[in-house]
């Protein structure tokens, strides 16, 4: 018996068991450790169903938060390696200043890999995702074991950090949506035709606007009700 086959323990610790940088570092081989990252990513059906759910929303994600205990900390990307940052790592920081104490696992507790936080940043490109580590603080031996009285402080300190990131990401949408309304207005005072034949182009040949597109943007996007592709 070597700990590993034939062992009697059940269960595997889900933020180990994500496919990114499976099983390196901060995880163990051990069925009976409690960070057993199991037998390989994204063996356990939870793991593997709550993947398949945010991959079917990949594009629509800008925020991705996990919550745990214990430690009041924010965790960014990436925990598998010290000095090791996704490239928005000044924006992603910059949010998560507002809140916690805060930086990558190794930065403020311990290296670990396979957690859904750097899946979800790596695979899914989510730009601000975080893990945060709930109440009591990192110096509690029995932390998992929550006092009553600290549950609505919890709740409210935790709420107040995740309004923090969804108005970064409320603030963001506004301004591009803007920009957009801009560079709209924009294309519409360039909307215009260059040449005169663009109306007897069209009546003879109906599909010249999408058949020679960049060609009639340039020249007839009036007439071809192709203004909302001038470069602007």
């Amino acid at each position: 018996f070597d700990g590993v086959r034939n062992s009697c323990c059940m269960g595997v610790d889900l933020n180990r068991n994500f496919d990114f940088r499976f099983s390196e570092i901060g995880a163990s081989r051990y069925p009976c450790s409690e960070i057993y990252h199991g037998p390989s990513a994204f063996s356990e059906p939870e793991s593997k169903a709550y993947s398949q759910f945010l991959t079917s929303l990949q594009g629509r994600l800008e925020a991705y938060i996990t919550l745990h205990s214990y430690s009041q900390l924010w965790i960014y990307s990436y925990s598998h390696r010290k000095f090791t940052y996704a490239p928005d790592i000044e924006e992603t920081r910059r949010v998560a200043a507002k809140a916690y104490r805060h930086g990558t696992g190794p930065e403020i507790i311990y290296a670990f890999s396979g957690g859904s936080t750097d899946w979800a940043k790596e695979t899914l490109k989510i730009k601000y995702s975080y893990t945060i580590e709930l109440r009591p603080g990192y110096e509690e031996w029995n932390g998992f074991v929550l006092d009553k009285n600290q549950l609505i402080p919890t709740a409210k300190e935790t709420w107040a950090g995740v309004t923090v990131v969804l108005d970064e990401v409320t603030n963001q949408w506004k301004s591009s949506r803007n920009r957009e309304t801009e560079l709209n207005r924009l294309r519409q005072e360039k909307c215009a035709d260059r040449l005169p034949g663009c109306a007897y182009w069209l009546q003879s040949s109906p599909n010249i606007c999408r058949v020679s597109q960049s060609t009639m943007v340039r020249d007839c996007a009036k007439t071809c009700n192709l203004c909302h592709m001038i470069a602007v």
